[in-house]
């Protein structure tokens, strides 16, 4: 006969275990209350259940359960976890419901468990003799009491019974306290007068002596009678005797109570002025006083040392904005300012040019005083590539000036030549530049000043042109 104990049917049978048992009544009896309660109060009662059978539970479970090696079971291990959870659960117990609910799902699968684990079956044998009659076992403790059941629906009412025989009278009550007095009723009328009385038996003598009566007449001088024995009432005292010789000074006694402060004497004479004591420690600074009045002007001061000469003003110009530059002698020069440029309407010269005209008066520069010019530079940045070919000019920055006239007039030491000469191929980009240092123009005071740009065409060709755009600047001091 193969035998097998892998408690594969343990869950069909009786476990003998008393201590098993006993914890399978206890689930049974947690089950029942989860079952029945309807809401969290109730339930409170079942977490308290739980709480009590929790340590034995686990105790068995980690006794049963644990293999050879010391380790257990998946399915151990998820049983004392989920037991756990419940237990947090019923701790804490904000929703027993929900503790409940934990419950109910686990109890299925954890009597399955302890079932087969604490109730070991094995293969049946051949039937053995029947033992003798053990002796009776001691009675069990008694279980917990059980729950009270629900209030049954109230029956109906009764019929109304006959009236009962009337019962003995009472017993008499105590007196109870005396009312308060009544409001004194009104005075009755007087009654008629009664008639006259019997007169009444004569009264006793009185006891009373009467008054003193009036002092009668003084009696005739008496002989004089014997001397009178010495009185012992002591008789008026005498006036006072002269003041005795003046007696020895007594001891000085006992020195007496401090007595109140005496009213303050008049002020003594002035003393005399004592030695000047050390400097004090320098007070806190007060106060600023309102300003004064302001005082007269003083004597000019003599006149300070000339000062060193001016380094002179830069005129910064930029033509702003693109101007072209035509291959042909017949383009009239370019004014250039401070961010713009423009064509003029007139030609130069003989180094002369009208003055008539828009752009001609809105681009010339008002001197206000004698001034110096010292140096000057510009450069000019082509903006496009072009070949030129054979075509060939020189570009030229220069300064006008008009001094009351109708024309300005070209300043020749200001004449600056842009180099490269602007001949071939032209690349984006190219510079043409020129400096020119210590020129030392004078221009008087009343003047006006005008930047132009002109050219001197060497070889002409009037298809040929490109943009440009330029900067400079002009040096001044004063004289």
């Amino acid at each position: 006969m193969n035998c097998s104990n892998d408690n594969t049917n343990c869950d069909k049978c009786t476990c003998p275990l008393r201590e098993l048992a006993g914890l399978l009544r206890d689930l049974e009896g947690i089950l029942y209350c989860c079952q029945k309660s309807g809401d969290c109060r109730d339930c409170r009662d079942c977490c308290q259940m739980f709480k009590t059978l929790y340590p034995k539970l686990v105790k068995f479970l980690m006794d049963e359960a644990c293999s050879k090696d010391g380790t257990y079971s998946e399915a151990a291990r998820n049983l004392l976890q989920q037991l756990q959870t419940i237990a947090y659960c019923c701790k804490d117990c904000r929703d027993c419901r929900d503790c409940c609910k934990q419950f109910e799902a686990l109890y299925p699968s954890l009597v399955k468990y302890l079932k087969r684990k604490g109730c070991p079956c094995y293969c049946k044998g051949d039937k053995g003799d029947k033992g003798d009659k053990g002796d009776k076992g001691d009675t069990g403790p008694m279980g917990p009491q059980g729950y009270q059941g629900e209030t049954g629906p109230m029956g109906p009412q009764g019929y109304q019974g006959d009236t009962g025989p009337m019962g003995p009278q009472g017993y008499q009550g105590e007196t109870g306290p005396m009312g308060p007095q009544g409001v004194q009723g009104p005075t009755g009328p007087v009654g008629p007068a009664g008639p006259q009385g019997e007169t009444g038996p004569a009264g006793a003598d009185s006891t009373v002596p009467g008054p003193t009566g009036p002092v009668g007449p003084a009696g005739p001088q008496g002989e004089t009678g014997p001397a009178g024995a010495d009185s012992t009432v002591p008789g008026p005292t005498g006036p006072e005797g002269p003041a005795g010789p003046q007696g020895e000074t007594g001891p000085a006694g006992p020195q007496g109570i401090e007595g109140p402060q005496g009213v303050q004497g008049n002020d003594g004479p002035q003393g005399i002025e004592g030695p000047e004591g050390p400097q004090g420690i320098q007070g806190i600074q007060g106060t600023p006083g309102p300003q004064g009045i302001q005082g007269e002007e003083g004597p000019a001061g003599p006149t300070g040392p000339a000062g060193q000469d001016s380094a002179g003003s830069i005129i910064p110009y930029t033509s702003g904005t693109t101007f072209p530059i035509y291959m042909d002698p017949s383009q009239h020069p370019y004014a250039v300012g401070f961010g713009m440029n423009g064509e003029l309407p007139h030609p130069i010269v003989d180094g002369r040019m009208e003055s008539a005209g828009g752009l001609v008066t809105s681009f010339p520069f008002f001197i206000g005083r004698d001034v110096i010019v010292t140096d000057m530079a510009v450069s000019m940045m082509a903006l496009e590539s072009v070949d030129l070919g054979t075509a060939a000019a020189n570009i030229y920055m220069q300064l006008f000036y008009k001094v009351n006239t109708s024309y300005f007039i070209a300043i020749p030491e200001t004449k600056l030549v842009m180099t490269p000469e602007v001949t071939g191929n032209i690349e984006k980009g190219d510079l043409f530049e020129m400096v020119a240092n210590n020129l030392n123009v004078p221009v008087a005071a009343g003047s006006r000043l005008m930047l132009i740009i002109h050219k001197d065409v060497v070889v002409a060709d009037s298809t040929m042109s490109f943009t440009a755009m330029m900067s400079g600047s002009v040096h001044i001091r004063t004289v």
